[in-house]
């Protein structure tokens, strides 16, 4: 409720640049841009236009108007185009506003109101909050999915089996584009001990380490520190039986 509330007293300090809508499209008119692209709702769930699907909306907050009709209106009288950014996700923990979560026909409901209603949309831009984050999707080489530790949690530890004992002297991480983590170690397994064999910080969008090669079945990872919940998109072990 918190994250709720400091949104809602930022966004107080922001609407007030919508009491002449007319000004921005025009000053955006002036300096030769074609359209506007308009954040109809972030990851937080928070909607700038009279939505149907839930309370937590712009025309329930003291400003009480339809931010995005008026944008439509004032696109139209400076022969702007208007294109839409919506997030089809959101954070976990916005099931403590939408006691329902955010669903799929939620999403779908929100959408027809955003293509139907509001005049021709030249483009639609559809982000995403947190998807699947199982820990089978830090080796499937995709970085578009990942793991993540809870919400709330700053540290965490991942651990790899690979089935049989293998000569190992290579790694990758990434932790993009979540960049979280600001201290990290990576162990072997030797015997029923664990050894420590590389460390570091920062891991970003790829992180190769080399080391002396070592047999092990068994590596762990472990996110000591980061500045939010702990995030990893792939864990590649690079070795040979």
């Amino acid at each position: 409720m918190v994250l709720a509330m400091a949104y809602l007293l930022a966004l107080a300090t922001c609407l007030p640049a919508f009491e002449a809508p007319d000004q921005l499209r025009k000053v955006a008119k002036e300096a030769g841009m074609g359209y506007m692209l308009f954040l109809t709702k972030h990851h937080d769930g928070f909607c700038l236009w009279d939505t149907k699907t839930t309370e937590r909306k712009v025309t329930n907050h003291p400003f009480k108007r339809n931010v995005l009709a008026e944008l439509r209106k004032s696109c139209d009288k400076f022969g702007l185009k208007l294109a839409l950014y919506l997030s089809q996700g959101e954070f976990r923990d916005n099931k403590d506003y939408h006691p329902g979560d955010y669903t799929p026909e939620m999403k779908k409901e929100q959408l027809t109101e955003l293509l139907t209603q509001y005049g021709p949309i030249d483009f639609l831009w559809l982000d995403a909050a947190q998807a699947n984050t199982s820990a089978s999707n830090i080796n499937d080489g995709d970085r578009y999915t990942g793991w993540s530790a809870d919400l709330k949690a700053r540290e965490a530890w991942v651990t790899e089996d690979l089935q049989a004992e293998c000569e190992v002297s290579q790694v990758m991480f990434c932790d993009f584009p979540y960049i979280r983590t600001q201290e990290f170690d990576l162990e072997a397994k030797i015997g029923s001990e664990w050894k420590q064999i590389a460390s570091g910080t920062t891991i970003r969008r790829e992180l190769w380490i080399d080391f002396p090669p070592i047999k092990a079945q068994q590596f762990r990872l472990n996110l000591r520190k980061t500045s939010s919940t702990p995030f990893l998109a792939e864990f590649r072990i690079i070795g040979k039986v």
